[in-house]
């Protein structure tokens, strides 16, 4: 998949054609605005020349769950969210969910109701052919669970991402006596697991019925959807919830977290939990688990009722709500920042390691810093 992406962004390059900015214009941020330089430097000149800014936000999620990120992370996304949103002529969010998240957001601190318009992405990420017979790919890495039955969870072994509920879920089981599947995670560490990964090596791993695996290819991963007994997805906050729609896709019933944007994935195809909430979150995977005639059903139910969504669907309803923002009353935005006077602006305030003012968002002083600087530090001169 990597180098498909840097084939085709090789290609633009040699093939694109450079253009000047002109008034009535619109651009689009696709990704991660905050991580390639500042918001302000990137975009100001484009509103002076009249073109219409907007992003595609997937969640709020550094300024609204710090805990779960990385400080450094959510210092820059924190910043530059702020600079964004006084720049931003709209805002386009992957869910219904973030989309009152941002609203709620800009009424919070007094800023201007920049219109806000929910496109969710597909339910899978790589769509397949269709084909009359799966295919299996068994790789090294995935042989061991061929013919062992398990439980799938896909994602980034993070804090956020709340595996330590199902490890919690898996324990009692055992402790009772019982015998339930193996727990599979597919993902790579992330943040916040020092103490789920401690817990695991003291236990090796529960004896054994947990595995972690991660780098797999695409195939393996859908030989193991294929194969599992369902998926569980604990997450604590999400912005979509990929997982939950790639297991209805490949027909499994998924135990999943009724917090966030998550059943606008699942819908009343998920059995739900709350990921704060451990004792009845045990009781909904007992019966996932050793009930299997109510498995099949949830399984059969899955397999009539879903019905994905497919990039096209994406991409046309994308256009379509650009085509109506880009003429849509954004209020009046702003590319630079107002100092009351007498106000002392020091950059070295807003470097990584100090708490930003509380009025930060309503008064991004980050959009002083255009042309002309570098990177924002905390010593020298």
């Amino acid at each position: 998949m990597r180098k498909r992406q840097i084939a085709l962004i090789d290609v633009a390059f040699a093939h694109g054609t450079r253009v000047a900015p002109l008034k009535g214009q619109c651009y689009v941020i696709l990704g991660a605005f905050w991580g390639y330089g500042g918001v302000a430097a990137r975009y100001a000149d484009l509103k002076r020349s009249g073109v219409k800014t907007g992003v595609y936000l997937y969640d709020l999620i550094p300024v609204t769950h710090p805990e779960f990120c990385d400080a450094a992370l959510s210092h820059d996304f924190t910043m530059l969210i702020g600079d964004g949103l006084a720049i931003f002529d709209f805002i386009l969010t992957i869910s219904q969910n973030t989309a009152r998240e941002v609203r709620k957001f800009q009424q919070r601190h007094g800023l201007r109701a920049t219109p806000v318009e929910a496109v969710p992405p597909a339910h899978i990420l790589v769509e397949r052919p269709h084909e009359t017979k799966p295919f299996a790919s068994w790789g090294p890495d995935i042989a061991f669970l061929k013919n062992t039955p398990f439980v799938l969870s896909v994602s980034t072994i993070e804090g956020r991402k709340n595996h330590a509920y199902l490890v919690a879920a898996w324990k009692q089981f055992l402790d009772e006596g019982l015998d339930p599947p193996d727990l599979v995670f597919v993902g790579r560490n992330g943040w916040r697991v020092t103490a789920l990964m401690e817990q695991l090596e003291a236990t090796q791993y529960l004896g054994g019925r947990v595995h972690i695996v991660h780098d797999i290819s695409d195939a393996e991963l859908e030989t193991l959807y294929r194969a599992c007994l369902f998926t569980a997805f604990p997450s604590f906050v999400e912005g979509w919830g990929l997982p939950v729609g790639e297991s209805l896709s490949y027909g499994k019933p998924c135990v999943a977290s009724n917090t966030s944007s998550i059943p606008e994935v699942g819908g009343d195809l998920v059995d739900y939990v709350d990921p704060f909430n451990l004792r009845d979150g045990i009781e909904v995977l007992r019966r996932m688990i050793f009930d299997a005639p109510y498995r099949n059903q949830r399984q059969e139910k899955v397999r009539t009722d879903f019905k994905a969504r497919r990039w096209a669907e994406v991409g046309a309803d994308f256009v379509g709500r650009l085509s109506i923002l880009r003429h849509a009353d954004s209020g009046p935005s702003r590319a630079d920042a107002l100092l009351r006077a007498g106000q002392i602006f020091r950059p070295a305030d807003l470097s990584f390691g100090r708490p930003l003012p509380p009025d930060y968002f309503s008064n991004p002083t980050g959009l002083i810093l255009q042309d002309g600087w570098y990177e924002i530090e905390d010593f020298g001169c």
